[in-house]
């Protein structure tokens, strides 16, 4: 809709106590994809208080692509994987892009966090012969994979590696820093000892042991490292709470011993999660499984230091002490399961994802609030949760991912899916700006459809990273008009509150290039519906400036729940051209709204 052009002094005066910039902090909707002509893998994601995403993954294409960035594969053959490591802005554009990697055999990134300076903290595990950091080298001196721990500077400059061998292999799994700053690391290794500076841990060359470590995150030394005994077990999850207690989880077959605390289980995979204090001493260990494969995938912390536990579970049944999960059918594969426990492990609710075929929980954060986010892949034709029914694209031969997030209490806010015909899989997911999760994974489906892109397959599998898989059922907002300052400096964008009640914020679009619409400012609910465009060289320069240009703007909601409405109609800013002789035209042609494009 369009209305009259009126500016009066007051407006002018609230414009200067509540400046565009002064308002909410930016945020970006957005998807990308990566990848080439052979299999490529997005596996870890993590974000920083500015708002910049970082992912790790790897590829067996001969090169991948990020932005400006083109990374070359030292096996152009396509029969081994190097490691990419990406910095981007809160709107998806690549800061920069880094590899790792020989041309020997598979070198993969497994995992990455950031500290309160923008610091970059990367895992994974290498094959190759030695792997490169920068100017550090590290050498595979096992028969097996070996593992690597690096820092990197927020310009991306390698400021310390470490790597770690043991003979029959060791791999990392999960990477988290804690409250002082200092970094802990899980994995599991297969060897008689495994070495981390002066500390050794003593093994079994047949069967897997667990490894926790905790490092100095500025010196790259570790602090104390811990295993475990008894059958084979392995780690998956890690994390901190506020206080610097360390939180695990995992799988054991038949037995494993902590330190003191035995946890007896069935002649399969068992689930088991476990609390350590800040100088690695245990606290607590449970266990959870019967007479199938049981594991535990996942492990988050809230503030209240209650923990979230994801997984999947094939036994009939599984127990958390008094929360009871069971599979929906004798014939169900497996069901991924959802569970919260207090500060010393006991189950307060549970969560499973009632499909018919096979399904799991793979990864679980929380936000500041107690709400829990948790992601997993669903080979079922179709899973419910709590009644929210996700359909497979594939029926119950492929793979589809979820995303769910419940309150504190187990309330269900909203669940969403997304996927197509190939197997599609969400690695983990992290917090963003607001409180939005950016999910990471690769996709075998020709295409794949997120809320407001759908992402091309260049191969046979491509990465993606995505923020806008939770964006539905939100009203569309008006745009009133666009005009230009007392002094036509800046652009101005004026739009009516809404009546639906459930809006956190508005959030302005600027057209960047024809019908490609950038978010460059989210303004509160409770802020006056305007904004001031000052922002000039955030895709191009001088963009915004009216009198360089004209320029089409969108808006859009995002409500309280964290659900993305679709992007208004456009309004258009227009010049007036004087023609000489008393003779003005409106230029470009006096279009000054249109339809959703």
């Amino acid at each position: 809709m369009r209305k009259i052009n009126t500016v009066i002094v007051v407006l002018t005066i609230l414009i200067n106590w509540f400046p565009a910039e002064s308002m909410a902090q930016p945020f970006c909707q957005w998807s990308e994809g990566h990848g080439s002509v052979n299999e490529d893998f997005g596996i870890g994601v993590a974000t920083d208080k500015s708002g910049n995403v970082y992912t790790i993954g790897y590829f067996n294409s001969p090169t991948i692509i990020f932005g400006t960035t083109t990374l070359t594969n030292a096996d152009n053959s396509g029969s081994s994987s190097d490691v990419f490591i990406v910095k981007s802005d809160s709107c998806g554009n690549i800061v920069w892009a880094k590899k790792a990697g020989d041309q020997d055999y598979d070198d993969r990134g497994k995992a990455i966090t950031t500290d309160k300076n923008g610091n970059v903290y990367v895992t994974g595990s290498y094959y190759s012969y030695y792997i490169k950091f920068g100017s550090d080298s590290l050498a595979n001196t096992g028969t097996g994979w070996s593992t690597y721990i690096a820092k990197y500077s927020p310009s991306g400059n390698v400021l310390w590696a470490k790597g770690m061998n043991a003979s029959g292999g060791v791999n990392s799994t999960g990477i988290t820093i804690d409250k002082n700053g200092d970094l802990l690391m899980s994995g599991y290794y297969m060897s008689d000892s495994v070495k981390l500076d002066a500390i050794k841990l003593i093994g079994n060359s047949s069967e897997n042991r667990i490894l926790i470590a905790k490092y100095n995150s500025n010196t790259g030394n570790v602090m104390w490292a811990k295993n475990a005994e008894y059958s084979s077990n392995k780690l998956s999850g890690i994390t901190t709470d506020t206080t610097g207690n360390v939180f695990v989880s995992g799988s054991f077959y038949d037995s494993i011993k902590i330190e003191n605390t035995v946890l007896l289980g069935q002649n399969n995979l068992n689930a088991f999660f476990a609390k350590y204090n800040s100088s690695g001493n245990i606290v607590w260990a449970k266990s959870a499984g019967l007479n199938y494969d049981d594991e535990a995938t996942g492990i988050a912390a809230d503030k209240a230091g209650n923990i979230f536990i994801s997984g999947y579970f094939q036994s009939d049944s599984i127990l958390f002490n008094s929360v009871k999960l069971k599979l929906p059918s004798s014939s169900t594969i497996g069901n991924g399961f959802l569970v919260k426990c207090d500060a010393a492990g006991n189950a307060l609710w549970g969560k499973r994802t009632n499909g018919l075929s096979e399904d799991y929980s793979e990864v679980v954060v929380t936000n500041s609030s107690g709400d829990v986010f948790v992601a997993g892949n669903f080979r079922s034709s179709s899973i419910s949760l709590d009644g929210v029914i996700l359909n497979n694209a594939g029926a119950n031969t492929t793979y589809d991912f979820y995303l769910a997030k419940y309150n504190t209490n187990g309330q269900l806010r909203w669940a969403r899916k997304a996927g197509n015909t190939g197997n599609d899989f969400v690695e983990t997911i992290a917090l963003g700006l607001n409180g939005i999760p950016y999910v990471i994974g690769e996709y075998a489906s020709a295409t794949i459809a997120f809320a407001a892109q759908t992402l091309t397959n260049n191969g046979t599998s491509d990465i993606y990273i995505t923020n806008d898989i939770n964006r539905i059922g939100t009203p569309v907002p008006q745009l009133c008009e666009v005009t230009v300052d007392s002094i036509s400096k800046n652009n101005m964008i004026y739009w009516d509150k809404t009546p639906y009640t459930n809006v956190s914020s508005f959030i302005v679009y600027r057209e960047i290039a024809t019908n490609i619409y950038k978010p460059i400012k989210s303004i509160h609910v409770d802020s006056l519906s305007l904004m001031v465009d000052t922002v000039r060289t955030k895709y191009f320069p001088n963009t915004g400036d009216p009198n360089v240009g004209t320029y089409r703007y969108k808006l859009q909601i995002l409500d309280t729940v964290g659900n993305f409405g679709l992007l208004s109609p456009f309004h258009n800013t227009v010049y007036i051209v004087d023609n000489g002789s008393g003779q003005f035209t409106w230029n470009p042609a006096y279009t000054i709204e249109g339809s959703l494009n």
